[in-house]
C-alpha cells in the first residue's frame, strides 16, 4: 500500500477529531510521522541515532564498525569483546527531535554474535491547537514517540563469510494513536585480505498497523557496499541503497592517525542532497568515545555524541 496508509490514517484520525481540531494538527502528524522514520517509499533507512556511522557518511554496508552496523547489515556486526554496549543519545539540528541508539551485543561462540538494539525517535513541544471563531488557537503541545526494538544475529562461516539476519519491531505514537508492525533484514559480508563486500536486504515484510484501522508498508531496500584498506590505518568505504528506481549512493574513510585515535569523513547521498560529514574517535582501553558533525543544506548542523 505504500504510503497510501498513511494518507489514509492521517485522514481517519482527522474526522475522528474534527469537532475540536483544525487541519494543522493533521499536517503536524505528517511531518512527525516523516521525522520518526514512516517515509516515502524511496527513502533509505535514517542514520540520525547514529555517530561514527553518521560521520562516515552511512556507507557502512560493507565496514566494521561494531555494534551501529546492524541498522544498516547485520552481517557487519563485529565485536572485539565478548560484550559490548553502545549508547548514542542526541538532538538533530536543534529541532526538539530527539534520537537515540540502545545496544548491547555478546559473542555466543568464536563464530556466532548477537545483538539486542533499539533505535528510538521522539518528536517533543508538537503544538496542539484548535479553531475557535474561525482562528486556529494552540491549546497545549504533544510528544511523539518511534522505537525498533531488534534482534541481531550474526554467523561467520570460515575467515571469508558472515550472514545476518535482523527481527525488529515497530512501535509508533502519534498524538492519541500508536501502531505497531514487524520486518526482517538479510545480509552478508565476504572479506579478503584488505578488501570487504557487503549485501543486506531491508524491510522484508515491513508492514505497520494503526489503530485507525489502516496499514502501511514499505519498500524493500537492497545495499551494496565495499570497504578497502590500501593499508592497514586507512579504509574506504563506499555503498548504495536501491529503493524502488531510486538509489542513494554514500562514500566514507577512516584514519586510525594513533591506536587510540582515529578521524573520519564521508558524504551521504553524492550527488543529490550531498550531506558532508566529520568525526573523531577517542579509545581509551575498552571504551570508546565518538563525535560526529554534519550539514544538511536544508536543516542545518548536526553534533553528534
Amino acid at each position: 500500500m505504500g504510503n497510501s496508509g498513511l494518507f489514509n490514517g492521517l485522514k481517519a484520525v482527522y474526522y475522528k477529531y474534527n469537532k475540536k481540531q483544525n487541519f494543522n494538527i493533521i499536517l503536524i502528524m505528517f511531518v512527525v510521522v516523516v521525522g520518526c522514520g514512516i517515509t516515502t517509499p524511496v527513502k533509505a533507512t535514517s542514520d540520525l541515532s547514529l555517530v561514527q556511522s553518521y560521520a562516515t557518511g552511512y556507507a557502512i554496508t560493507a565496514a566494521d564498525i561494531g555494534l551501529e552496523a546492524v541498522l544498516k547489515n547485520p552481517a557487519a556486526m563485529t565485536l572485539n569483546q565478548s560484550r559490548s554496549a553502545l549508547i548514542n543519545l542526541n538532538e538533530s539540528y536543534s529541532m526538539d527531535i530527539y534520537h537515540g541508539f540502545l545496544a548491547l551485543g555478546f559473542k555466543l561462540t568464536n563464530k556466532t554474535q548477537v545483538a539486542l538494539s533499539l533505535p528510538v525517535t521522539q518528536v517533543s513541544n508538537i503544538k496542539e491547537t484548535v479553531v475557535t471563531e474561525g482562528a486556529a488557537q494552540q491549546v497545549g503541545t504533544f510528544t511523539s514517540t518511534s522505537l525498533q526494538p531488534t534482534l541481531s544475529v550474526n554467523k561467520q562461516w570460515g575467515s571469508t563469510l558472515s550472514t545476518g539476519v535482523n527481527v525488529i519491531g515497530l512501535f509508533d505514537q502519534v498524538y492519541s494513536e500508536s501502531a505497531t508492525g514487524f520486518a526482517i533484514d538479510l545480509g552478508l559480508v565476504y572479506k579478503l585480505d584488505r578488501l570487504a563486500v557487503g549485501l543486506a536486504l531491508q524491510n522484508i515484510g515491513w508492514t505497520k498497523t494503526w489503530t485507525t484501522q489502516t496499514t502501511q508498508t514499505k519498500s524493500t531496500q537492497l545495499n551494496v557496499g565495499i570497504t578497502m584498506k590500501p593499508i592497514k590505518q586507512i579504509a574506504f568505504l563506499a555503498d548504495m541503497s536501491i529503493i524502488e528506481e531510486e538509489q542513494e549512493v554514500n562514500i566514507g574513510a577512516k584514519y586510525m592517525v594513533l591506536p587510540n585515535l582515529d578521524f573520519n569523513l564521508g558524504v551521504r547521498d553524492l550527488g543529490q542532497e550531498n550531506q558532508y560529514r566529520a568525526g573523531v574517535g577517542f579509545y581509551i582501553k575498552a571504551t570508546a568515545l565518538q563525535y560526529s558533525y554534519g550539514y544538511h543544506q536544508s536543516l542545518g548542523h548536526s553534533h553528534k555524541f
